[in-house]
C-alpha cells in the first residue's frame, strides 16, 4: 500500500527565464476561441478587425474572412480601449492605463491611476471613470489627467458607466436606493437624465451596439433580465432577456477541438500537434488539423471519418485514428505516415475504446467486459500494423503510457480495483507487472497522468469536485483527498504526495506538469509534484483533458507554449 502522504508545498512563481537554445522558453499562450458563455467586456473597431475583451483577461481580434486571433490571458482585466499614435491604450477597471503597439500586442504600464476608481469605460476619444466617492470623471489624454463631470451636485452616487465607441453611453447612479440613469451622445461632454420608469437597475451592458440596463441575472438559465431604450435614450421602452451565452465567434470557429495530441516528432523541429473536432452530429462530420506546435489549428474535413467515435495517437512517423462505428458495426484504424495528408485503412478488433502511442507502435484498448477471446489490449507494430492481442492472464484496462526510454516503456492499468504499473520490453507483446500503484474501486473515467524521470515515477488521477455533496443520500460522503502517487525506485514502491488542490485536469511529462483546478486556477510543477506554483491559464482550460510534452501543453482553450524552467 502507498505510504503516508507529506503535505503539499506551494511555491511562489518565479519570473520566466530568458530562453536558451534547445531549452523551454518563456511561457506564452496561443488561444483557441471559447465556444460559449461570455459576453464581451467591450469591443472596438480597428484596422485589423473587431477587438473584443473576453473572459479571463483575454483579447480577441476578428477580421472579416479571417480566423480569430487571441492574446492573453493578460495579467490585468481591461475595461476599454482607445487608439493612439503608437497603437492602443487600454484602461483597467481601477484606472491604470496600459499601452500596446497593436490590438493584441504585449501590454506595458503607461499611466498609474491618480486615484482609485471603481469602474471605467472608453468612448470615442475619451476614457470615463467613477471614483470611490461615486463621482464621474472624464479624461481626454488617455488617463493622464481627469476632469469631473458637469452633472449637477444633487445626483446620487455613480456606480456604473458603459460607453460605446460611437461616443454614446450610459451612467448609473444610486440615489437613496433609487436608480438614476443618465445618457450621453457626445462622448461624456454632456449628459441628460433617462426616464427609468421606476425600475431599479443592477448594472449596464450592450448587445450589438445597443445599450441596455440590467435588472437582474438568472443564473439557472444564464441570462440577463434587461431593459432597452428609445433611439434618443430618453426613456425605458421594454423589458427583455439577454442570454449570456453570446459569443462573437462565427460557427464553426467557436468549436473547440474534441481530441488533440502531440505528434512525437524526432528531436529536430518542428514539433507538431494534431487536433480533431466534430463540426456536425447529424450527419457526423469530422475535421482534422496537423500544425506546428505553437500555431493555431487549420482544419479540413475528412469525409472518411463520418459517423466515427474516435481516439487519436501519434508516433514519430505515424498518426493513427481508431474509429468505432455502431450502426452498422465497423471498426477501422486510419493510419497516416505523411502528417495527415492521406490515410489508409486497416482492420481493428471489436469496439476500440482507446488508442495510445508506444514508441513506434500503437496500443488499442478494447473493453475487458467483452468476450474472453477478444477482450483487452492489442499491439500494432510497423510495418504491417496488424493488431496482435496482448497476452495476459488478467485483462487490464491500460490508461497511460510513458515515452520510450532504455529498457522499454511503462504503463498504468486498472484491474481488480487497483491501479497497477506495467513494464513493456521493446517488441514484447506481454507486459510485466511491476507493482500496485494504489487502490481504485472503479475504473477511472478521468484521464490518468503518468510520467517518468530517471528512477522517479509519478501517477495521478484528476479529483472529483471538492464541493460538499448536496443530496440527502450523500451528505455524509467523504470528499476524495487530492494526491499524487510517486515512486523513487523505478516504480517498485509508491507513496502518496499531497496536491495543493483538487485538479479537474492534470498532465505530467518528465519532471514537469500542469494542473487545472475546479475554479479554473492553473498550477505548474517542475519537480514531479513536490512543489506547485500558480500560473496563468485561460478560463475553461481544464474542461477537457490536457496533453503535455517538453514543448508545452495542449488544452481545449489553447496551446501553452514553453515552461517556466
Amino acid at each position: 500500500m502507498p505510504s503516508a502522504r507529506p503535505p503539499a508545498v506551494v511555491s511562489t512563481p518565479a519570473p520566466p527565464p530568458t530562453a536558451a537554445a534547445g531549452a523551454p522558453g518563456p511561457v506564452r499562450w496561443v488561444l483557441l476561441p471559447k465556444s460559449s458563455h461570455w459576453a464581451p467586456a467591450f469591443q472596438r473597431t480597428t484596422d485589423a478587425g473587431t477587438l473584443y475583451a473576453g473572459p479571463g483577461n483575454e483579447r480577441w481580434l476578428l477580421g472579416e474572412g479571417e480566423a480569430a486571433r487571441g492574446a492573453g490571458p493578460d495579467a490585468v482585466p481591461l475595461a476599454g480601449a482607445l487608439p493612439n499614435a503608437a497603437g492602443h491604450s487600454f484602461i483597467t477597471p481601477g484606472g491604470d492605463v496600459y499601452e500596446a503597439s497593436s490590438a493584441l500586442g504585449d501590454l506595458s504600464l503607461a499611466v498609474t491611476a491618480s486615484k482609485p476608481f471603481v469602474d471605467t469605460s472608453a468612448g470615442r476619444d475619451h476614457f470615463l471613470a467613477i471614483d470611490e466617492s461615486g463621482k464621474l470623471h472624464r479624461s481626454r489624454d488617455r488617463g493622464r489627467t481627469w476632469q469631473a463631470s458637469a452633472l449637477s451636485s444633487d445626483v446620487g452616487r455613480f456606480t456604473d458607466v458603459f460607453m460605446l465607441e460611437s461616443g454614446i453611453g450610459l451612467a448609473l447612479a444610486d440615489h437613496a436606493g433609487k436608480s438614476e440613469l443618465f445618457a450621453t451622445r457626445d462622448d461624456g461632454a454632456s449628459w441628460h437624465e433617462v426616464d427609468s420608469q421606476g425600475y431599479t437597475f443592477t448594472g449596464l451592458t450592450s448587445y450589438r451596439e445597443r445599450l441596455q440596463a440590467i435588472l437582474g441575472v438568472n443564473r439557472q438559465h444564464d441570462f440577463y433580465h434587461v431593459v432597452s431604450f428609445d433611439s434618443a435614450l430618453t426613456r425605458v421602452m421594454q423589458e427583455g432577456r439577454l442570454y449570456r451565452s453570446f459569443t462573437p465567434f462565427p460557427q464553426p470557429a467557436a468549436l473547440p477541438p474534441d481530441l488533440a495530441t502531440f505528434v512525437n516528432s524526432p528531436p529536430a523541429p518542428p514539433v507538431r500537434w494534431v487536433a480533431l473536432r466534430e463540426t456536425s452530429w447529424e450527419p457526423s462530420v469530422w475535421q482534422l488539423s496537423v500544425a506546428p506546435f505553437g500555431e493555431p489549428p487549420s482544419y479540413r474535413t475528412v469525409q472518411a471519418l463520418a459517423g466515427c467515435a474516435l481516439s487519436v495517437a501519434a508516433t514519430t512517423s505515424a498518426i493513427a485514428l481508431a474509429c468505432r462505428r455502431s450502426s452498422p458495426p465497423n471498426n477501422v484504424l486510419y493510419l497516416s505516415q505523411d502528417h495527415g495528408r492521406s490515410f489508409r485503412q486497416l482492420p481493428l478488433p471489436a469496439n476500440p475504446v482507446a488508442l495510445y502511442a508506444l514508441g513506434d507502435a500503437f496500443v488499442v484498448q478494447t473493453p475487458c467486459d467483452g468476450p474472453a477471446e477478444t477482450r483487452g489490449p492489442y499491439l500494432l507494430l510497423p510495418p504491417s500494423w496488424q493488431a496482435r492481442r496482448v497476452s495476459d492472464t488478467t485483462c487490464r484496462t491500460h490508461l497511460a503510457f510513458t515515452d520510450a526510454e532504455s529498457g522499454g516503456f511503462l504503463s498504468v492499468a486498472w484491474a481488480d480495483s487497483a491501479l497497477t504499473l506495467q513494464h513493456w520490453a521493446a517488441g514484447n507483446p506481454k507486459p510485466a507487472l511491476v507493482s500496485i500503484v494504489g487502490r481504485a474501486p472503479r475504473l477511472p473515467v478521468e484521464q490518468v497522468a503518468l510520467s517518468r524521470d530517471a528512477s522517479t515515477v509519478a501517477v495521478a488521477v484528476p479529483t472529483a469536485h471538492p464541493w460538499p455533496p448536496v443530496t440527502e443520500a450523500t451528505e455524509t460522503a467523504a470528499v476524495p483527498v487530492p494526491v499524487l502517487f510517486r515512486s523513487l525506485d523505478s516504480g517498485r514502491h509508491f507513496g502518496e504526495v499531497a496536491l495543493p488542490v483538487a485538479f479537474r485536469a492534470l498532465a505530467l511529462t518528465g519532471r514537469r506538469g500542469l494542473g487545472i483546478d475546479h475554479e479554473d486556477g492553473a498550477w505548474a510543477t517542475h519537480d514531479l509534484g513536490t512543489t506547485w506554483a500558480r500560473v496563468a491559464a485561460p478560463i475553461g482550460a481544464g474542461s477537457r483533458p490536457i496533453e503535455c510534452s517538453e514543448s508545452g501543453c495542449i488544452t481545449v482553450r489553447g496551446l501553452r507554449v514553453g515552461w517556466e524552467r
